[in-house]
């Protein structure tokens, strides 16, 4: 199931980065997370109240809902374009590399937050019931984010808009070892603006002959900088406690640092 997401999702951004205009890319990427976190929170919501009844109904239900979708798939104009591989290979240089490491470095900060449930449960002592609740809001505040901030990097620039996104994700940390709730929703919402505005700034570093691999790539790097993050937030909560929530505004002042560095 992962493996058919990956290939719908790439395949989706391809086509959207060859289709499209280089302003409409952000409001393109906010909408694909909004749609992707609206299904998160009806999922988690609906479908886990679907265990009640079998173990297995959750499934079925998501199949019914993916099945019914399907035949939208079939309406979309497809876009051919002359592959080159040749052109992929000449795009791998010094400069696709160091962007590939800013990419990494800017999902560091992100992925250090996406331990957040377990913080909840483990050192908050919430109720399994409130966890809940509190992670359905921050997918909805997220994919408000994702559009706004990509509705705004069309206007103000991919650039721009991550910088802003990033400091203030950087600086909502700091409150969020007293008040780790309504600082984690807030901060939920420049982790959307800053992805929406990341990916933008991808698409339109992408080439349409390459589109789907060159695309790939760069939400390859993305991923493993939520990894290496979510890694590292782990290892310090355990050794830190709370107060490692003061390490994540070093790890976004780095990555402000390397994207003005590679902007110029």
């Amino acid at each position: 199931s992962r493996c058919g997401i990956a290939t719908l999702d790439v395949s989706t951004d391809a086509l959207a980065i060859t289709i499209s205009k280089k302003n409409e890319r952000g409001k393109i990427n906010g909408a694909e997370f909004l749609g992707q976190l609206f299904g998160f929170s009806i999922g988690s919501v609906y479908l886990t109240q679907a265990m009640k009844i079998n173990s297995n109904m959750p499934f079925m239900l998501a199949a019914i809902i993916i099945l019914a979708m399907l035949p939208s798939v079939f309406l979309i104009k497809d876009a051919y374009v002359k592959s080159g591989l040749s052109k992929l290979r000449k795009a791998l240089d010094k400069s696709t590399l160091k962007f590939l490491l800013l990419i990494i470095t800017i999902n560091l900060p992100l992925g250090m937050l996406t331990i957040a449930a377990f913080i909840m449960k483990e050192y908050l002592k919430m109720a399994a019931s409130t966890v809940g609740l509190i992670m359905m809001l921050a997918s909805v505040i997220t994919g408000a984010g994702s559009f706004i901030g990509g509705w705004l990097s069309d206007r103000f620039g991919r650039i721009k808009i991550a910088q802003i996104s990033l400091l203030g994700y950087g600086l909502l940390t700091i409150p969020a070892m007293k008040f780790f709730t309504p600082s984690y929703l807030l901060l939920s919402f420049f982790s959307g603006s800053l992805t929406s505005s990341l990916c933008a700034w991808c698409m339109d570093k992408t080439k349409k002959e390459v589109a789907a691999t060159e695309y790939s790539i760069f939400t390859s790097a993305a991923n493993l900088g939520n990894v290496i993050g979510t890694s590292l937030g782990g290892f310090l909560l355990n050794f830190m406690g709370m107060i490692y929530f003061s390490i994540i505004p070093i790890t976004s002042i780095i990555a402000l640092y390397s994207m003005k560095k590679l902007q110029g």
